[in-house]
Protein backbone atom coordinates (compact mmCIF):
# COMPACT_ATOMS: atom_id res chain seq x y z
CA UNK A 1 0.00 0.00 0.00
CA UNK A 2 1.33 3.45 -0.85
CA UNK A 3 0.46 6.67 0.95
CA UNK A 4 1.52 9.04 -1.84
CA UNK A 5 0.43 12.27 -0.25
CA UNK A 6 -1.02 13.78 2.84
CA UNK A 7 -4.54 12.44 2.51
CA UNK A 8 -4.76 9.20 0.55
CA UNK A 9 -3.61 5.59 0.26
CA UNK A 10 -3.41 3.40 -2.82
CA UNK A 11 -3.28 -0.37 -2.91
CA UNK A 12 -0.46 -1.30 -5.25
CA UNK A 13 1.83 -4.28 -5.62
CA UNK A 14 5.51 -3.59 -5.04
CA UNK A 15 8.01 -5.92 -6.68
CA UNK A 16 9.36 -8.68 -4.45
CA UNK A 17 12.89 -7.33 -4.92
CA UNK A 18 11.27 -4.14 -3.78
CA UNK A 19 14.12 -1.99 -2.47
CA UNK A 20 14.73 -0.39 -5.87
CA UNK A 21 11.00 -0.01 -6.43
CA UNK A 22 10.53 1.47 -2.96
CA UNK A 23 13.43 3.91 -3.51
CA UNK A 24 11.75 5.13 -6.70
CA UNK A 25 8.43 5.57 -4.90
CA UNK A 26 9.81 7.46 -1.88
CA UNK A 27 12.29 9.43 -3.97
CA UNK A 28 15.59 8.44 -2.41
CA UNK A 29 17.34 6.37 0.21
CA UNK A 30 14.96 4.28 2.27
CA UNK A 31 14.39 4.22 6.00
CA UNK A 32 11.97 1.77 7.59
CA UNK A 33 10.05 1.68 10.84
CA UNK A 34 8.47 -1.56 11.91
CA UNK A 35 5.56 -2.37 14.17
CA UNK A 36 4.06 -5.75 15.01
CA UNK A 37 1.45 -5.03 12.30
CA UNK A 38 3.30 -3.23 9.50
CA UNK A 39 6.56 -2.00 8.01
CA UNK A 40 6.55 1.61 6.83
CA UNK A 41 9.17 2.65 4.27
CA UNK A 42 9.97 6.32 3.78
CA UNK A 43 12.64 8.66 2.45
CA UNK A 44 15.57 8.59 4.88
CA UNK A 45 16.33 12.27 4.16
CA UNK A 46 12.77 13.60 4.31
CA UNK A 47 13.55 16.16 7.01
CA UNK A 48 16.73 17.42 5.31
CA UNK A 49 14.81 17.68 2.02
CA UNK A 50 11.97 19.45 3.84
CA UNK A 51 9.41 17.04 2.39
CA UNK A 52 5.88 17.77 3.60
CA UNK A 53 4.60 15.78 6.54
CA UNK A 54 2.53 12.86 5.32
CA UNK A 55 -0.27 13.19 7.83
CA UNK A 56 -2.04 9.97 6.86
CA UNK A 57 1.11 7.82 7.04
CA UNK A 58 2.16 9.51 10.28
CA UNK A 59 -1.19 8.91 11.93
CA UNK A 60 -1.19 5.30 10.71
CA UNK A 61 2.26 4.84 12.29
CA UNK A 62 1.07 6.42 15.54
CA UNK A 63 -2.00 4.15 15.64
CA UNK A 64 0.19 1.09 15.07
CA UNK A 65 2.86 2.23 17.53
CA UNK A 66 1.31 4.58 20.14
CA UNK A 67 4.70 5.18 21.79
CA UNK A 68 5.67 7.27 18.72
CA UNK A 69 2.66 9.59 18.88
CA UNK A 70 3.86 13.21 18.77
CA UNK A 71 7.50 11.99 18.90
CA UNK A 72 8.27 11.83 15.17
CA UNK A 73 6.57 12.16 11.79
CA UNK A 74 6.82 10.68 8.30
CA UNK A 75 7.68 13.06 5.48
CA UNK A 76 6.91 12.50 1.81
CA UNK A 77 5.59 9.34 0.22
CA UNK A 78 5.37 6.19 2.33
CA UNK A 79 5.12 2.53 1.35
CA UNK A 80 3.24 0.39 3.87
CA UNK A 81 3.81 -3.35 3.87
CA UNK A 82 3.10 -6.11 6.33
CA UNK A 83 5.23 -6.95 9.35
CA UNK A 84 8.66 -8.44 8.79
CA UNK A 85 9.22 -12.17 8.75
CA UNK A 86 12.83 -13.42 8.74
CA UNK A 87 13.96 -9.86 7.95
CA UNK A 88 11.66 -9.43 4.95
CA UNK A 89 8.38 -7.48 4.90
CA UNK A 90 5.23 -9.45 4.20
CA UNK A 91 2.08 -8.40 2.36
CA UNK A 92 0.08 -5.60 3.94
CA UNK A 93 -2.51 -7.11 6.28
CA UNK A 94 -6.25 -6.60 5.90
CA UNK A 95 -6.65 -4.82 9.30
CA UNK A 96 -4.00 -2.23 8.30
CA UNK A 97 -5.67 -1.72 4.92
CA UNK A 98 -9.05 -1.27 6.63
CA UNK A 99 -7.57 1.16 9.18
CA UNK A 100 -6.00 3.24 6.43
CA UNK A 101 -9.30 3.29 4.53
CA UNK A 102 -11.14 4.48 7.64
CA UNK A 103 -8.57 7.23 8.21
CA UNK A 104 -8.83 8.29 4.56
CA UNK A 105 -12.63 8.54 4.82
CA UNK A 106 -12.35 10.65 7.98
CA UNK A 107 -9.82 12.98 6.29
CA UNK A 108 -12.16 13.43 3.30
CA UNK A 109 -15.12 14.16 5.57
CA UNK A 110 -13.12 16.78 7.47
CA UNK A 111 -11.98 18.44 4.23
CA UNK A 112 -15.56 18.44 2.89
CA UNK A 113 -16.91 20.10 6.04
CA UNK A 114 -14.18 22.76 6.23
CA UNK A 115 -15.16 26.23 4.99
Amino acid sequence: MICPDLQSCEIEDVESDGLNAIQLIVGGDVDVVTTPHASLFMNRNAKDLKLPINELATYLWWRLNPAMEAVDVIGGKCVVMGPTSHGEPTDCTEPVIVLCGEMERIAKAIRASSP
